[in-house]
């Protein structure tokens, strides 16, 4: 096993592009937002949150009700003795979620972790009287099965093929195997990796469905840091979902509380991250998970009509059976702080815009609100990545550039080569902007005339520096070249490492030591964007 040193470089998230408008305020103006959540800070949050959760009534249950989904699960005490910390009234959770995607899927699943990890240990410096446990909420009950079916692993896809509908937690693991003789195939030079996944497949091919399987993934990897995995659909645990289950049926109250929350983040010129429906509750069928419409004021229905319920009838089905019924998005969070004497969500800037959509739906129904925490977001930079960079003589933060800035800078940095000098082409422009200023005396219909002949030339002059630029490219096709494997290894198809490639190549190399060194550094902050590059990596 390799060691790791890790040197942290913080990135502007104001630099970088594809973040919203809603994501960079939360980041660099939280302030704005108090009108939406009562709260101008994190440390407003927490402390509010904190107040509030000082009187949950439901420890007892959510510590048996762990305790029940991990008593076949082995090598796991402190995990174990987290879940028995939760009877104590001191004692509080910091939750993430995320789909339960083969083996992590890409990176953030590591670093929604790891920053929920992070800051649980960050709450405890603060509030010493405190225990903080991090929870894992896995979306067990999704089903978009192509959201979770892949992962990425040195540009390679290994895809997971079963068939789609049931929520993912209920899929068998059967055609999973073939999924780790692949990688077992990608890292066949590796004996960690051989031995780690010899472990996964014998465990896949005794897991009773997709959701017991991740459960025993996640701990393998999380266990010594005392993360609790949770499965939401359990019948236990939706039991204490039917009072908000019967509510939602009779008075729809999502869709009419989030009005007002919407309408103020529309109001400061946010875009919504989701339209709540009117009726926001899913069904297991046995044909799949599907949705459920409102047909009138009695009568219900799936949405493709293989069922159908009076109100009295789906009132009943919920109090017997509240296991058949699934809360989608804007539900989901609502189920989760139910079940957890919970102080604050770790999420990206996404899943914190619908969280606050959902603030005066909390309070309708006098649930505590969490705090909201953005998770670190980084980009690793490996020691291969890195000398390449050097090589290239353009400073790492450039890196995230576009492309076109990439190219231009390449160039502008040999511009020896080309024939004529930019700075020509800039006089040329100066000079006929030049002339269409001064013929402002001249009649309009001339003024026109020489105005769309200036604007030819300049068009003449801007085709002239496109072949220049393509002649100068063609000399530099080679470095050009490196450039792009480099912004591709940051932006594979153009999205964030972080929502691309899985974390396995890391951990393979590393072991937990992978996540030691990166906790390390995430407890400092809430929240950053962050370069992690490699500084040596010796046997």
């Amino acid at each position: 096993m390799k060691k790791l040193k890790l040197n942290f470089q913080t990135i502007q998230a104001d630099q970088l592009s594809g973040l919203s408008k809603f994501d960079l305020h939360y980041i660099y103006q939280p302030e704005a937002l108090e009108p939406i959540i009562g709260a101008s800070s994190y440390q407003q949050q927490i402390t509010r949150a904190l107040k509030e959760r000082q009187s949950f009534q439901g420890r007892q249950e959510i510590m048996d009700l762990l305790l029940a989904q991990y008593k076949d699960t082995h090598n796991c005490q402190l995990t174990l003795d987290n879940i028995r910390k939760l009877i104590q009234p001191n004692c509080f959770t910091v939750i993430c979620a995320h789909q339960p995607c083969i083996f992590g899927g890409p990176l953030y699943w590591i670093y929604k972790i790891l920053s929920t990890i992070a800051y649980c240990r960050q709450l405890k410096k603060e509030y010493p009287d405190n225990e903080f446990i991090p929870i894992y909420f896995s979306g067990n009950e999704d089903h978009d099965f192509d959201e979770i079916n892949h992962l990425y692993i040195f540009n390679k896809k290994i895809q997971w093929n079963e068939i789609p509908g049931k929520a993912v937690g209920r899929l068998t693991t059967h055609n999973l195997t073939q999924v780790i003789h692949e990688l077992m195939e990608v890292f066949k030079a590796n004996t960690f990796a051989q031995q780690f996944l010899e472990e996964e497949l014998h465990i896949v091919q005794n897991s009773s469905n997709y959701a017991s399987y991740f459960r025993h993934f996640t701990t393998k990897l999380f266990s010594n840091y005392g993360l609790i995995y949770f499965d939401p659909d359990d019948p236990l645990a939706k039991e204490k979902l039917i009072p908000i289950l019967l509510q939602e049926l009779s008075e729809q109250f999502i869709y009419s509380s989030t009005k007002q929350s919407s309408e103020l983040l529309l109001q400061q010129g946010f875009q919504l991250q989701v339209n709540p429906r009117e009726l926001n509750l899913f069904y297991h069928h046995s044909s799949g998970r599907k949705r459920i419409v409102k047909l009138s004021a009695h009568h219900f229905s799936l949405v493709d009509n293989t069922k159908t319920w009076t109100l009295d009838e789906i009132q009943l089905e919920v109090k017997l059976h509240p296991e058949n019924f699934s809360p989608n998005v804007m539900l989901r969070p609502i189920y989760q702080e139910i079940l957890f004497p919970n102080v604050a969500f770790i999420g990206g800037g996404a899943e914190i815009n619908y969280w606050m959509q959902l603030y005066s739906s909390f309070a309708a129904i006098h649930v505590s609100f969490p705090a909201l925490i953005r998770r670190h977001s980084l980009w690793y930079i490996d020691q291969a990545m890195s000398q390449k960079i050097q090589k290239s003589g353009i400073l790492k933060l450039d890196f995230f550039k576009s492309k076109n800035e990439l190219e231009a800078q390449l160039l502008a940095t040999h511009e020896n080569i080309s024939p004529v000098p930019a700075k020509a082409f800039q006089d040329i422009e100066d000079v006929l902007l030049k002339i269409k200023q001064l013929i402002s005396s001249l009649d309009a219909s001339t003024q026109s005339s020489i105005a769309a002949e200036i604007q030819k030339m300049i068009k003449s002059k801007e085709h002239i520096e496109q072949k220049i630029r393509k002649y100068q490219k063609s000399k530099f096709d080679t470095e050009l070249q490196v450039i792009y494997k480099i912004k591709d290894q940051l932006f594979p198809e153009g999205i964030p490492q972080e929502r691309h490639f899985n974390f396995l190549a890391y951990y393979f190399q590393f072991g937990e030591l992978y996540f030691d060194v990166l906790l390390e550094r995430l407890e400092m902050h809430a929240t950053e964007m962050l370069i992690a590059e490699e500084q040596e990596a010796q046997d």
